[in-house]
This record gives C-alpha cells, structure tokens and sequence, in this order.
C-alpha cells in the first residue's frame, strides 16, 4: 500500500471529526430529541458562520490504555461564529466522547477560547454536557482544569459568559456554570450537581431519587443557580439569542439601542394605589412602563417577593428591579437581597441602566433570616447599589419601611432620579410593628411606624418629583435620556470588600 497523501489524510481526518463518540450514546440522543456536540453549534450559530478551534486535537495520555482510543477534538468543540450577526465565541461539549469529561487538552481547549474571546472583546456560550474531571487521566487534567476556572474568574465582568446546560454537568463544570452571568437550564435532560450522583450519600442510601438530583425545578426555584429554564435545546438557543440583544459585546461598550414605535409619552394604564398597605401586581406595572409592554424576567421562580428583568425604555436596554408584594407580604429575605445584589453588579458591569420599583414591608422580621444572613444579604444590596456607577432611577409606589428604602436605591446611595407616586409612604419604626402589636404597653409605645408622605420627602430634597402613575413611563425616559452621558470616576483601589 502507497503513502497516503496529505490531502487522503485530512479527508480521511475530517471524516472521523463528524463522529468521533460512542455510537451507542449519540442514538440514544438522537432517539430522545437531543442534537449531538457539533450539531448544537450548528443550531446555536448563524447558518454558515462556524469557524473551528483545534479540531484534531487529541488527548496525549497513555494511562488506563487510554492511547488505543483516539478521539479527535478531545470532546468539546471550540470556535467562534455569529448569533443574530452578533460575533461570539462558543464551545459545544460531546458526552459521546469520555462522557464529556474535561481531560487535559479538552480543557485547554476551553482556556484558549476564552483568551481569544477577552482579545476579541466577544461574549462567550458555553454548551454543558459532560461529567467534569476525568478519571482516566488521574492528575495530569487537575492543572488544566483549574486553568478553565481561572479564566472564566478572569473574563467575568469584562465580557458576558451564558452558560447552557444540555445534559449531565458535573465537578469543574458546575463550578464554572456558577461564575457565569447567565445560566439556561434544558428542562427534563439537564441536570447539575458538584458530585456525581454514584458519591451522593442520600442516592446511596436510597433517601432521594437519582432524577431529583440537580434538575431544573431544583436549580430554578431552589438554589437560584439558573437564570431560565427551557423546554428544549431550540428554546435554550432562542433564550440565548433574547439574552444577547440586551447586552453589549464587552464592558467598554454600550448596549445595542432598538428603534421602537413605542412612544414615550404612552400613558400607562395604572390605577392609584387606594391604601399604601395594598398588595400590587408589580409586574403588571413594569409592563405598563417599558417599550411594547415586553421583559424578560430572570430567575422567574426563585426569591419570587423580587423581580428582576432586561427590557428597554425608549430604545435603551435597562435592568429592572422591582419588589412583588403578591409574594411574601412585601417582606424582602435573604435570596431576594442576593437575587437582586448579583443582577444590580450585572448591569454595572455592562453599563446598563437600573430602574428600580420599590414596594415592601421591608428586611422580614424572622429571627431565621436574621440568624441565616439577612443582614449580611441587605449588606450586599446596598453595596451594590452604592458601587454601580451607571444611571440609576427609582420609583417609590406604595409602602416603604425604612430599611428598604435604604437598601433600594435612594438618593442617598447615589441614584440620580428619585421619583414616588401620591399614594407612596415611607414609614420609620419597628418592622412590621402595628398599635395591635404593643397591647397597651407603655414601654413599647413608640416601636410602631410612622408614616411620612411623599410631600414630606420632597421637601427635604429626598424626592426630585411626586407624579402621576400613569405618566410613569414618560418621566423615565425622559431622566433616561438625560442620564445617558453619565460617567462616574471611583476611587482608585484594587477593589471593594463586598460582603460574601
């Protein structure tokens, strides 16, 4: 037999790259309405705009007799592409290929695609789909890994990381799906956990079911690791797409402005508020404001007393966040200040705007809360909030207990337009505290609240204006507009010491 020619070896090279996997394991897939690594990309990306990174990379270890099964790419596929004509990077990780697991060059693969993604100034996607370290390569994939943790560290808050999470993500993978901006969960095939369910002592012992483990109910509505839960890999990929037209390309740059035929003096259709202690539908609110009546609400079902949102006012992307007193009574806990504090640090970041609706009884008064890390959450919020530099607008609507007002972005946090309905009250004294509550006691006489109107407020400058509810949307594009020069200098410093 002749030598094999340059151009018969890349053919014969490329042919394999198409199906490096188990065979068994891609049928499956396909069999339950899941797409294999390659195709995913193909179905994230624009049609032709695919460019790959290292595709005939291959594992180099010879442990486990791991040399007798070569697999080209090292399962995971890298390279860069556009979404929507937006330029990104992406990484795609085969579980037919070692389960997914992250060896020494898949992981250096990984590294080097977020290099090239800081330099380029591009957001990355990462699609999760394997079972974190590998085994058959002992320590020699340990290093590697922990080089893929680093640069996803380095590259957050200087250019936006959504992370997708396709199947079964395990070890180093749940961790850097953690340290992402956003996370899409697929519901009824992924699932995430730090161990694998074989070391889960509850599995083990028969205590939970191997399907409870790291699901999307769990991740979404207990824990707050996933941002949006999707019916299937083609929701996941729209979500995507939804996500990235908020957000600009890098920290130096300016979101995106959409042309709307909204106009910004609509008004809104918004009753007055009859009793300040009413419960309010603050999303019917939010809809009423913003162009089209469109959001997109992040962690939907966790921490559900506060909302947080990406929409635009007037053509400009804005972050939302607004207390839903339908949840809870009013009362912010712990997962709500720490929803809110990440989402507030997000769109710093990424120089998009906050607006912000404030209606609660406050901290809650559970000693619990207290005890678990409320203080320390309320700590964070107001860190947030008095570290972001960009435009910061606040909407005052019903009841405000004091220690919301002050963890909610007032004047005195450094928000540039403080506004308040007629029907807004601002009320100091004891949390929640009530005449009902004191019985008579005249020790206790003075812990129950007193309310303030909004006129009081305004007096003293802590109020730019009282307005009408439904010229909300007017005044806020109006300040927006105005706002949109804004650029703050902070002290030089490494950083804050952000309360953890």
């Amino acid at each position: 037999m002749g030598k094999i020619s340059p151009d018969e070896l890349h053919g014969i090279l490329s042919e394999d790259l198409l199906s490096p996997g188990d065979k068994e394991v891609i049928r499956k897939y396909r069999s339950s309405g899941r797409y294999t690594a390659r195709e995913r990309i193909n179905n994230l990306l624009d049609e032709g705009t695919f460019v790959e990174f290292g595709k005939f990379v291959d594992h180099r270890s010879k442990e486990n007799d791991m040399y007798i099964h070569p697999t080209l790419g090292d399962g995971v596929i890298t390279g860069h592409g556009l979404i929507d004509n937006r330029k990104v990077v992406c990484f795609s990780q085969d579980f037919s290929v070692y389960h997914g697991t992250m060896g020494e060059m898949h992981a250096n693969k990984i590294s080097k695609l977020i290099d090239f993604a800081i330099k380029a100034k591009i957001p990355i996607i990462g699609i999760w789909d394997g079972h974190g370290q590998r085994v058959n390569e002992t320590t020699g994939s340990l290093g590697p890994s922990g080089k893929v943790l680093e640069a996803f560290a380095s590259s957050s808050g200087y250019i936006p990381i959504i992370s997708i999470i396709m199947g079964d993500v395990f070890g180093t993978g749940s961790l850097s799906v953690a340290i992402s901006d956003f996370t899409i969960q697929v519901k009824n095939h992924g699932k995430m956990s730090l161990s694998l369910p074989q070391e889960i002592s509850e599995i083990i012992s028969d205590e939970i079911n191997l399907d409870d483990i790291g699901n999307s109910e769990f991740h979404s509505k207990k824990t707050g690791l996933v941002s949006l839960v999707a019916d299937d890999e083609e929701d996941a990929f729209n979500l995507t797409s939804e996500i990235l037209s908020f957000i600009p390309d890098h920290a130096m740059a300016e979101p995106l402005k959409i042309p709307t035929k909204d106009k910004i003096n609509r008004k809104c259709r918004i009753k007055l508020v009859s009793k300040s202690d009413e419960n309010i539908n603050m999303k019917n609110i939010i809809l009423e404001v913003v162009d089209d009546k469109q959001i997109t609400e992040l962690f939907p079902e966790f921490a559900q007393n506060i909302i947080i949102a990406l929409s635009r006012l007037g053509g400009q992307s804005v972050g939302i966040v607004a207390n839903q007193s339908l949840y809870s009574d009013g009362y912010m806990d712990t997962d709500a200040t720490i929803k809110a504090a990440r989402f507030v640090r997000f769109c710093d970041c990424f120089n998009i705007p906050i607006i912000t609706f404030v209606d609660s009884l406050g901290l809650i008064p559970d000693l619990n809360q207290k005890n678990g890390g409320l203080i320390k959450g309320g700590s964070k919020l107001i860190y947030a909030y008095s570290e972001a530099s960009i435009p910061k607008l606040t909407v005052l609507i019903g009841k405000i207990y004091a220690e919301t007002y002050l963890v909610m972005a007032p004047k005195e946090l450094g928000c540039d337009y403080n506004i308040a309905w007629p029907s807004s009250k601002l009320k100091i004294g004891a949390n929640g505290y009530t005449s009902e509550h004191v019985s008579g006691n005249k020790n206790q006489k003075n812990l129950f609240a007193r309310e303030i109107e909004p006129y009081e407020l305004s007096k003293i400058g802590m109020l730019d204006d009282i307005i009408n509810p439904n010229e909300t949307r007017l005044y806020l594009v109006r300040a927006l507009r105005r706002l949109q020069a804004k650029r703050e200098l902070l002290f030089s410093k490494k950083h804050g010491n952000m309360p953890l």
